[in-house]
């Protein structure tokens, strides 16, 4: 019956999210149809409370609400990667709480190596409760789902939560938004380029710049910290900006 009941859940999600998506493209092609077009790279401050104050608002009655409450708090203090949530670890080093991340991208030399760590030592008590209640979550899932399932799930329930708590727009965020937001987040903070690669293990200090959210989008400090050995790993390969020359009027 349980089975039979969340079939059912499953399948009324899924059609919510397609007409969903037909009524938020209609009338605008020239934004593009393709999903990447929809995806939103920040994730600013009001966006995120707004969100959250909607999945408050449904713990209890949306399956996946607490669950995606979690993951975007959680999210937001350390920037991971949707998939890395899967082998991360809370643990200790010489009386610092640490948390360890297998890194997504590490070969042909993309990742900072196998694994990166985050010193969480300035986190206040609620903020390690967050990250302790996620990875404790995660945890109670594995018996009943694989990560990967999960995975989709809450992208799937973000996408139907972010269609009815924002209204028609151009542009919505999607579980990796919280990690374009740490990134322009710790630009901001003042974190050197090397430091930003190594929080979100990158092996090259130009990826953030390139491919992630800039500084001028960050709007709260970052309080997480790298390991200094995993700094000195990240290759330097950002330029710096030289202006283009003034040309003469006339």
């Amino acid at each position: 019956m349980a089975q039979s009941t969340e079939k059912v859940l499953t399948e009324e999600l899924q059609a919510a999210i397609s007409m969903l998506d037909a009524a938020t493209s209609e009338g605008a092609l020239k934004y593009g149809t393709k999903t990447s077009a929809r995806k939103q790279k920040g994730f600013k401050r009001a966006d995120y409370e707004k969100l959250l104050a909607y999945l408050e608002l449904h713990v209890g009655k949306h399956r996946y609400a607490r669950t995606l409450l979690t993951w975007l708090k959680a999210t937001r203090l350390v920037g991971l990667r949707p998939s890395e949530w899967e082998h991360a670890s809370l643990g200790q080093s010489a009386g610092v709480p640490i948390l360890t991340i297998r890194n997504a991208k590490a070969t042909n030399g993309r990742g900072n190596g196998e694994e990166r760590s985050l010193d969480l030592r300035n986190l206040s008590p609620d903020e390690l409760h967050e990250l302790t209640e996620m990875i404790d979550m995660l945890e109670g899932y594995r018996g009943d789902l694989d990560f990967e399932t999960l995975q989709t799930k809450i992208g799937d329930y973000m996408k139907y939560a972010t269609r009815n708590c924002f209204g028609k727009r151009k542009q919505y965020p999607t579980l990796y938004s919280m990690r374009h937001q740490f990134s322009a987040n710790a630009k901001m903070s003042g974190s050197t380029k090397a430091e930003v690669a190594a929080m979100m293990g990158h092996g090259s200090d130009a990826t953030a710049g390139v491919h992630y959210a800039r500084k001028v989008s960050g709007d709260s400090a970052v309080k997480v910290a790298p390991i200094e050995a995993e700094v000195k790993r990240v290759r330097p390969r950002s330029k710096a900006f030289t202006p283009r020359p003034k040309q003469p009027p006339g």
